[in-house]
């Protein structure tokens, strides 16, 4: 990436900085900085971005593995993260997604000899955008059927999301799924408690 920077010529680093720069820095980059001093910056963000982006990596490789370590049903038996970015006016914001698979016990056909499992899929969503504030959406995907929470911790979204709730549960029907809850809070969802549970770092003393 550094050498194709320095390969850049001045019309086309200074178009890219005008882009790119924004994006990485949250802010518009002075329009007398030199071409050097635009392309150290460049290397250096995105150096520092692609560190993030691995230790990020790293780390949901390690909390997609943990879950399948035990067998207790209060974790997920699989874990995925994903982070997509989206485009908000001018700037960049992410939306973060994680998708959960647990296998519980299917009441129905489960009996005292035998215990049927069945898969549950669990999708939280969240994003922070200037005028909608933090917003979650907990789905929850289980035997052909639906449940939904949302969050709002800005009491105009809430208000809002709260208007459009049935119109969205009958959008939902219409489309031929079952839903069995719907609902809208204020604040935030509560911490999940499938984190790691062990160090990253092993120290012993």
């Amino acid at each position: 990436m550094a050498t194709i920077i320095k390969n850049l010529n001045n019309t086309h680093l200074k178009d890219w900085a005008a882009q790119l720069l924004p994006i990485l820095m949250g802010k518009t980059p002075q329009k007398d900085l030199s071409i050097k001093t635009l392309r150290t910056q460049l290397i250096a963000l995105l150096q520092q971005h692609a560190y993030q982006a691995v230790a990020k990596i790293q780390i949901q490789q390690l909390q997609s593995l943990q879950p399948q370590t035990t067998q207790s049903t209060d974790y997920p038996q699989q874990s995925w993260q994903i982070e997509i970015p989206i485009r908000y006016q001018h700037d960049i914001h992410l939306l973060q997604m994680q998708i959960e698979r647990y296998w519980i016990d299917d009441k129905e056909k489960s009996t005292e000899q035998k215990r049927e499992k069945v898969k549950q899929w669990r999708i939280m969503l969240n994003f922070d955008l200037p005028v909608v504030g933090h917003f979650y959406a907990q789905l929850i995907w289980f035997n052909q059927q639906l449940s939904a929470t949302l969050w709002a911790e800005k009491s105009d979204t809430l208000k809002l999301a709260k208007e459009k709730m049935e119109n969205l549960r009958t959008k939902l029907q219409q489309e031929g799924i079952t839903v069995t809850q719907l609902d809208c809070l204020p604040g935030a969802p509560n911490k999940p408690q499938n984190e790691i549970q062990y160090s990253l770092i092993d120290v012993k003393t």
